[in-house]
């Protein structure tokens, strides 16, 4: 019964021996993933209590979250580098306006004016302009004669005749 038990521990030590290795490169791993900084381009969250971007960046996007920069037509916040005046400077498409997709996905959700003439191909300057006035296109010169008579009857109606004639009744 002793040779049993030591047979058995000994088969344990063995086991946990083989799979030490594969458990300090997981902890590794988990511990550079934890500690790595974003790069230009990279998800962040404005909302942790420290920066999750590298040294110069900063977390920007969406003007719905308190990020320190807003990219335009943007729904996700990605580190950016920006200038003293507090605009995105980056060269990443994630850090440009409509943000790599962002402003189909926005155009896709809500039908913004702005963020689907952007996707489309859009300036972001009409983009922004067509953003500003609440979606609506600027108007067009109002013709100030009255519609015309021809163009307001009923095209359905030839004899302008009641019910009975058109029965025969």
């Amino acid at each position: 019964m002793i040779r049993s038990k030591f047979n058995r521990f000994r088969a344990f030590i063995t086991r946990a021996s083989r799979a030490r290795p594969l458990a300090l490169t997981f902890l590794l791993a988990c511990a550079a993933g934890c500690d790595e900084q974003g790069a230009e381009g990279d998800r962040c969250n404005p909302y942790d209590s420290h920066n999750d971007c590298s040294s110069g960046l900063v977390c920007a996007g969406s003007s719905m979250t308190p990020a320190a920069a807003i990219i335009p037509f943007c729904p996700e916040d990605y580190c950016c580098p920006v200038d003293e005046n507090g605009n995105v400077t980056g060269t990443s498409p994630f850090c440009q306006p409509g943000c790599n997709g962002g402003a189909a996905a926005i155009c896709t959700a809500s039908m913004d004016p702005g963020a689907c003439l952007l996707a489309d191909g859009g300036s972001l300057q009409a983009a922004l302009e067509l953003d500003d006035a609440g979606g609506a296109t600027a108007p067009a010169a109002a013709d100030s004669s009255p519609p015309s008579e021809a163009g307001s009857a009923d095209a359905g109606s030839t004899d302008g005749g009641s019910m009975e004639a058109a029965s025969g009744d």
